[in-house]
């Protein structure tokens, strides 16, 4: 590295309609993008995140779902990014060994082969015997419960104004029974307002949903 670097260009920051290079009909919406084209991060959003946040905790495995990313029994990748110096893998209680993390890189783990349960990823720090920070992830249950949120989170951002100009972001995520995030496309979500308030539009990220942005329900992704 050199000290008169102070940060890197990425092409692009958000997805965008248009250019979906390299996939074909019925994808729209370009793939570049760190963040998708509902604001949503992507999993190598999590990689600029851990290094140029630096903090020690920051811990995310890729793919953020165990829940059929391929069918039970095939082969996988695996991927932790983190800045820890090293990480371990386990597997539905088994451990897939540890991995070292390389100045700006991450861990993985290839051949992994699927089956339904979880995963955990731990981060120890230059010792090898503190943990610095772990992740887990687990086969969905069926939805149970909706969280919402206004962007961005923070002091401040808990309520909008009713003055006629503010406006937010609001986020769903569909939970199972245990709280594990679901990406369920077979369910649909409504939205309403009671009181002074419009809805501008709506999206999900999925870049090959046609549902238009201004619209009633809307499968999560």
């Amino acid at each position: 590295t050199s000290d008169y670097v102070a940060g890197n260009f990425a092409w692009t920051g958000f997805d965008y309609k248009g250019e979906p290079t390299p996939m074909d009909w019925p994808c729209i919406n370009s793939h570049f993008g760190i963040i998708d084209i509902a604001g949503f991060p992507k999993d190598s959003y999590y990689w600029y995140a851990a290094w140029w946040t630096m903090k020690p905790d920051a811990i995310f495995i890729s793919p953020r779902t165990w829940t059929n990313p391929v069918a039970p029994g095939e082969k996988l990748t695996v991927v932790v990014y983190t800045i820890a110096p090293t990480v371990e893998l386990i597997v539905n209680g088994n451990s897939l060994g540890n991995k070292t993390v390389a100045q700006f890189g991450y861990a993985e783990w290839d051949n992994v082969i699927y089956q339904p349960g979880q995963v955990t990823a731990t981060a120890y720090d230059q010792t090898g015997s503190k943990v610095q920070a772990s992740m887990s992830i687990a086969t969905q249950g069926a939805p149970y419960s909706l969280d919402m949120w206004i962007e961005p989170v923070g002091e401040g951002y808990s309520r909008l104004q009713a003055n006629g100009q503010d406006s937010a972001l609001v986020g769903v995520l569909v939970r199972d029974l245990q709280s594990n995030a679901l990406s369920t496309p077979n369910i649909q979500i409504s939205w309403n307002i009671t009181g002074p308030g419009l809805i501008y539009g709506t999206g999900n990220g999925d870049p090959s949903d046609h549902t238009p942005d201004k619209c009633g329900p809307l499968s999560p992704w």
